[in-house]
């Protein structure tokens, strides 16, 4: 695979973050770039990846009621966290 090369401009703040990242990790500020876009591409790629899965399993029938969802919710992070709520067939 090649390598392309990319010119843009940062605001003060954001230059200065980078350059603190690329001298707390000695690496180059390109090889920072380049592992935050490959970071940011794979999370956008299994977001992608779960939606249609999602969306599979809705023209299925499958769901979960929203009640239940709610309910799990709002226990996350409690001492009486809920088991992910189970989903249903329509059909």
């Amino acid at each position: 695979m090649g390598t392309m090369s990319v010119t843009c401009d940062l605001n003060e703040e954001l230059g200065l973050k980078l350059e603190q990242e690329a001298r707390t990790k000695k690496s180059p500020a390109a090889q920072i770039i380049t592992d935050v876009l490959e970071a940011h591409f794979a999370r956008q790629q299994s977001e992608t990846d779960v939606l249609k899965k999602l969306v599979a399993e809705a023209d299925e029938g499958s769901f979960i009621e929203e009640a239940d969802m709610d309910a799990w919710m709002i226990s996350l992070g409690t001492e009486k966290e809920l088991p992910i709520p189970a989903a249903h067939n329509t059909k």
